[in-house]
């Protein structure tokens, strides 16, 4: 047994230790922690359980949905820690985009607890965020630890995956509130073009949300279509977050009510579509796109 753990690489044992540590948070305590944050926010809006409106609705279903996605992907982390630690290279990206669903979902769920519960200040600290806490350290760990041919390429990675998480979440919160939006009135969301845009825009968000996941897999893959994903997630971001932060009422989103005027700088909708523009503009640039595939492959 002695010798069997000389044989293992430190980088490998260390990510291993990593995703068992996260997949332990992911299936046994994260969820407690998600819970805590959606259901007092839900008994709350809707004033003790008893006026369920599309917020709550969406919220509800897409929360116990996010919890499952975490609980397996903790069990699955769990399950792959041992091929990691004996250097399967294939784990390796299968983990990352795992450890990328408390990132990408949590964060929306504390937002809601945030703003609802926090006196300006203080701040009420949602518990939901230790997910995505926890979730955002492994992801950087992963990357962080995992030997590349060069610098260079680790920065690529780094950088071009956390803005896919980035994007992604901010699909996850979009997608929820566009919906939410549209729910209210049937009727007005395919009359008027301050609600029509939000059904065009939910829809975007929604295969966006899906594409991120595919993306950052293929990334981590070094694979030409993990480019290609993440170019088409970028635009598809920009298309759908500007025209509804021109289109809809204007809304201050980013910061506390009645601090700041709604502008470019604090629409959650126009911040999302520049970090759309940001990744795109990023994965054309030479010193980043030329070592996050292999040129071979093709």
């Amino acid at each position: 047994m002695a010798s069997l753990w000389a044989k293992l690489d430190k980088r490998d044992l260390s990510m291993a230790i990593v995703m068992l540590l996260v997949g332990l948070y992911y299936a046994f305590l994260g969820p407690f922690n998600m819970d805590f944050t959606q259901e007092t926010l839900l008994w709350k809006n809707t004033t003790n359980g008893t006026n369920w409106t599309a917020g709550p609705v969406s919220r509800f279903y897409m929360g116990g949905l996010l919890r499952a996605f975490m609980i397996i992907g903790g069990l699955a982390l769990i399950g792959l820690a041992w091929p990691m630690a004996k250097g399967r290279k294939k784990v390796w990206p299968i983990a990352l985009t795992i450890l990328g669903i408390a990132p990408i979902g949590q964060f929306f769920i504390g937002l809601g607890y945030m703003e609802n519960f926090s006196l300006y200040p203080p701040i009420a600290y949602p518990l939901a965020w230790n997910a995505f806490i926890v979730g955002l350290i492994g992801f950087w760990a992963l990357i962080l630890i995992k030997k590349m041919e060069s610098r260079r390429q680790k920065v690529s990675m780094f950088v071009v995956l956390t803005l896919l998480g980035m994007i992604g979440s901010q699909a996850f919160a979009l997608m929820l509130h566009a919906y939410r939006v549209v729910a209210r009135d049937l009727g007005f969301a395919i009359s008027v073009p301050e609600s029509q845009v939000m059904v065009h825009a939910g829809g975007l968000l929604l295969l966006i949300l899906i594409m991120v996941f595919i993306a950052i897999y293929k990334v981590a893959q070094h694979k030409e279509s993990g480019w290609w994903y993440s170019i088409i997630a970028s635009v598809a971001m920009a298309y759908a977050c500007f025209p509804a932060h021109y289109i809809r009422p204007p809304s201050a989103s980013l910061v506390p009510g009645g601090t700041l005027e709604a502008s470019a700088f604090t629409s959650t909708y126009w911040m999302a579509g520049a970090q759309g523009v940001i990744l795109f503009v990023i994965l054309l640039i030479p010193y980043f796109k030329n070592v996050l595939f292999d040129r071979k492959e093709g």
